[in-house]
């Protein structure tokens, strides 16, 4: 793996982009240099998404079947006799996914308006708790 070599295309990537979507464990995208503080001051025109599990006061990982057990979501799946259940879909990532591509679209179209572009932050607790 040659790091150099891969940190140039990422960036040659990024200089093209108008969106950037990372959903990297909590702190790696900082020590990349790909978080949006530093991005954005490079491009500031550009749509930077930070998908995490709890959002980015928590350094903790997450999975769909945890935030939907720890939502309460598991809760009203299953049986009665057999008690809670994993939810047959990975609802916490498709719902995620979608807040996400919404939230994007809103920020082309300000940002066609205003030529700014935007930070986004979007957890899976915050979509499927609000769900």
């Amino acid at each position: 793996m040659d790091l150099k070599r891969e940190t140039a295309f990422v960036n040659t990537l990024i200089d093209r982009a108008d969106v950037f979507v990372q959903n990297l464990a909590p702190g790696s995208a900082e020590r990349l240099g790909l978080d949006h503080n530093t991005l954005r001051s490079r491009r500031p025109e550009l749509i930077t998404v930070d998908i995490s599990g709890y959002g980015s006061c928590s350094s903790r990982k997450a999975y769909d079947l945890l935030v939907t057990a720890e939502t309460g979501l598991c809760s009203i799946t299953g049986t009665e006799e057999g008690g809670p259940g994993r939810v047959g879909v990975s609802v916490a990532d498709i719902m995620t996914g979608r807040v996400a591509y919404s939230a994007i679209l809103k920020a082309l179209l300000e940002r066609t308006a205003t030529g700014r572009g935007a930070s986004l932050s979007i957890s899976l607790f915050d979509v499927v708790a609000e769900m």
